[in-house]
C-alpha cells in the first residue's frame, strides 16, 4: 500500500523540535512494509517569516518562497532522520521508493495542497494528515 503523510511544520517544530516525534517516526516506518512520500509542512517558523515579510511589503510570490524555504528545512531534518533523499521536484518526489520525503512544492499553495496532489499521481491508498493546526 501506498501513503501519503503531511507532516505539519508546527507538529515538527513548535518552537522546539520535536526529536522524540522524529525518533518514533523512523521506528513505525522502518518496520512498516508500505511506501510512503512525507510532504514537511514550513509550520510556526514559515507563518513568522511571511508575516514579517508582510510587514516589510515583501510581495506575495517573494512570500511563498520564504514560506517554501521553511518546508524544505523541515525536509531536509526528517530526511536525514530517516536516512533518506529528500525530494526537491515533484518528479523525484512521485518516484517508487519506499520512503520519500520532500517539502512544499508548488507556491501559493499548501503543503496539504502538495501532499493530496502527490496522492493522486501515485494513486496512494490514503492521505494522513499530522497536524496541529486547526
Amino acid at each position: 500500500m501506498k501513503y501519503v503523510i503531511s507532516l505539519g511544520g508546527s507538529i515538527i517544530n513548535a518552537g522546539i523540535i520535536d526529536v522524540k516525534l522524529l525518533k518514533d517516526l523512523k521506528i513505525i516506518l522502518e518496520k512498516s512494509k508500505h511506501e510512503y512520500v512525507i510532504v514537511c509542512g514550513g509550520g510556526k517558523i514559515a507563518r513568522d517569516y511571511i508575516t514579517a515579510g508582510k510587514e516589510l511589503n515583501v510581495p506575495s510570490v517573494r512570500l511563498d518562497e520564504i514560506g517554501m524555504a521553511a518546508t524544505c528545512l523541515n525536509a531536509e531534518l526528517v530526511s536525514a532522520t530517516l536516512g533518506v533523499r529528500r525530494a526537491k521536484n515533484i518528479d523525484e518526489a512521485v518516484k517508487n521508493d519506499k520512503i520519500t520525503v520532500t517539502n512544499g512544492l508548488f507556491p501559493g499553495v499548501t503543503t496539504d495542497f502538495d501532499a493530496v496532489a502527490i496522492a493522486g499521481i501515485i494513486q496512494a491508498d490514503a492521505v494522513i494528515n499530522l497536524s496541529n493546526v486547526e
